[in-house]
């Protein structure tokens, strides 16, 4: 099931989400009154690495949502709300497990970040960095 935040996506995004619909994974707009407490593992990819600033509306009551879901929370490359520059966040996914992807951030070891990720590993998909 996806609960999605907007009606936007970028390029990445519009090719899985229609790919998750081509095999009929159903789909919800998140408001106010969406619950994530029936569900035993929630997946966070809300925003990803270049995320600055401040979670507001829709968006900052979704990671609320996630973080009071009780459930097993997976952050995907980074926790949502959290600046993978320097580990800064007013409001971010407090996750159990995040699964950096490529290669670590830094600011997944500095600021907020050590409260909010839990157990962190990287899952190597080829990218060099020079």
């Amino acid at each position: 099931m996806i609960f999605r935040v907007t009606e936007k996506f970028s390029e990445d995004g519009r090719f899985y989400y229609e790919r998750a619909k081509n095999l009929k994974v159903k789909d919800f707009l998140f408001d106010s009154k969406t619950s994530l407490k029936e569900f035993d593992i929630v997946v966070d990819c809300v925003f990803g690495i270049g995320f600055k600033g401040v979670p507001t509306g829709t968006i900052a009551d979704a990671i609320k949502c996630i973080n009071a879901s009780g459930a097993y929370i997976v952050s995907v490359d980074i926790n949502s709300g959290l600046n993978g520059d320097d580990g800064e966040a007013s409001i971010a996914v407090k996750s159990d497990l995040t699964v950096s992807i490529g290669y670590f951030k830094k600011g997944m070891f500095c600021g907020k970040a050590p409260e909010l990720i839990g157990r962190l590993t990287n899952v190597d998909i080829g990218i060099v960095l020079v």
